[in-house]
C-alpha cells in the first residue's frame, strides 16, 4: 500500500515547484536570509509542493473514469486507475493535507501569504471538482490553471518576506501568467485522444493539435516579449536569456513529441525563476 501511494508522486513535476518557490521566497526578501530565517523559504517551499502534489492527486480522482481508459491501453501501475488505491481515501488524505499545509502556514508564515495559499488550495478544487469543474468549461480551464501557477503560487513565495505590491514582483507575475496561459497547452496535445474521448474542452481537442502546438510557441514567446515591454530588462538583464526558449520553441513546438514539448515550457518556467534569481547572487 505504501507503494501504492508513493505511486501518486511525480517528482519531475513536484521539485521545479519547490526550487521555483524557494527562488521566489528569496526574491521577495532580496537575498537568500541567513539561518535560520531561511528554514522560513523552506517551510514554504515544503508547503507549496504539498498543495501541488494534493492538485495533482485530486485530478487524479475526478478523473479516474478518463485514466481507466487511458490504463487500460497502457496497463501501468499507476494506483487508482489499477485499483490500489480507493478515489474515495485518496480524497480524504487530499483534504486533510491541504487542512494541515493551512494550519501550519497559519502558525508560521505571514497572513497575506496563508491568504494566497488558500487561494491556490481553492483554485485547484474548483479546477477538478463540482461545483465548478473548471476543467471542462474552457477557457475558463485556463485561467484556473495559470493564475495559481503564475500569481497567487509566486506571490505567496514573495511575500513570505516580500511586498505584495512590489513593482518586481507585479512585472514577473505580467511575464509568467499568460506564459503559462498559452505554453500549458503543451500538456493538451499528448492528452488529445483520450480527452476528446471524454469530451474535455482544450485547444487540441477545439482546434486541434497544429492549434494546440502554436499556442505554446506564443507562450514560450511572451516572457521575452515581457521583459522588453516592461523594461524587465534594466533591472535584471539575465532575463534577456529568455529568448533562448522562445527561440527553441518556435523550432521544437511544431516538430518534438509532446512530452518534449511539455518538459520546454516547465523548463521555461525554472529558468525565469533562477535568470530572476540570478542578480542576488552574481
Amino acid at each position: 500500500m505504501r507503494g501504492a501511494w508513493a505511486g501518486l508522486v511525480r517528482p519531475v513535476a513536484l521539485v521545479p515547484v519547490g526550487v521555483v518557490a524557494f527562488l521566489f521566497g528569496a526574491l521577495g526578501a532580496g537575498r537568500v536570509p541567513p539561518w535560520p530565517e531561511v528554514l522560513r523559504l523552506v517551510l514554504f517551499a515544503g508547503l507549496l509542493v504539498s498543495v501541488s502534489l494534493g492538485a495533482d492527486t485530486l485530478n487524479q480522482v475526478a478523473d479516474l473514469h478518463q485514466d481507466v481508459l487511458n490504463w487500460q491501453n497502457r496497463k501501468d501501475q499507476r494506483p487508482m486507475p489499477s485499483g490500489l488505491l480507493s478515489p474515495v481515501n485518496t480524497l480524504s488524505a487530499v483534504v486533510t493535507g491541504w487542512f494541515v499545509v493551512l494550519v501550519v502556514g497559519a502558525l508560521t508564515l505571514p497572513a497575506t501569504t496563508v491568504v494566497l495559499l488558500l487561494l491556490v488550495v481553492l483554485a485547484s478544487w474548483g479546477y477538478s471538482m463540482p461545483p465548478i469543474r473548471a476543467k471542462d468549461r474552457f477557457p475558463l480551464n485556463l485561467a484556473y490553471l495559470s493564475a495559481p501557477r503564475g500569481a497567487f503560487g509566486v506571490a505567496a513565495a514573495w511575500t513570505v518576506y516580500g511586498g505584495l505590491l512590489d513593482p518586481h514582483l507585479l512585472a514577473l507575475i505580467a511575464a509568467l501568467v499568460p506564459f503559462i496561459l498559452l505554453a500549458q497547452s503543451s500538456k493538451d496535445i499528448g492528452d488529445r485522444e483520450a480527452d476528446l474521448a471524454t469530451g474535455t474542452a482544450t485547444v487540441a481537442t477545439l482546434w486541434g493539435e497544429t492549434a494546440a502546438r502554436r499556442v505554446t510557441m506564443a507562450g514560450l514567446c511572451w516572457p521575452i516579449a515581457a521583459v522588453g515591454l516592461l523594461s524587465m530588462w534594466r533591472w535584471d538583464p539575465y532575463l534577456l536569456l529568455l529568448a533562448v526558449p522562445a527561440v527553441v520553441g518556435l523550432w521544437g513546438c511544431p516538430r518534438w513529441a509532446p512530452q518534449r514539448v511539455w518538459a520546454l515550457f516547465y523548463a521555461t518556467l525554472g529558468l525565469v525563476a533562477v535568470l530572476a534569481f540570478l542578480p542576488l547572487v552574481v
